[in-house]
C-alpha cells in the first residue's frame, strides 16, 4: 500500500519534466511508464547519466 503511494507520488512529480531533469531510477522508470517506452529505456537512460557524471 505505501509503496503505490509513493509510486504515484513520483508519478505526479514526474509528469510535467523532461528526460534532462530527471535523477534517480524511479523517476527514470516512472518516465518510461507515462509515455509507454520499455522498462529497458529507463535503465539505459539512468546508466548513461551516471557514466557521464564521473
Amino acid at each position: 500500500m505505501i509503496q503505490k503511494i509513493l509510486n504515484d507520488q513520483v508519478m505526479a512529480n514526474v509528469a510535467d519534466k523532461s528526460v534532462g531533469q530527471l535523477h534517480t531510477l524511479t523517476e527514470f522508470q516512472a518516465y518510461a511508464k507515462l509515455h509507454s517506452y520499455s522498462p529497458g529505456w529507463a535503465w539505459y537512460q539512468f546508466n548513461n547519466r551516471r557514466k557521464k557524471k564521473w
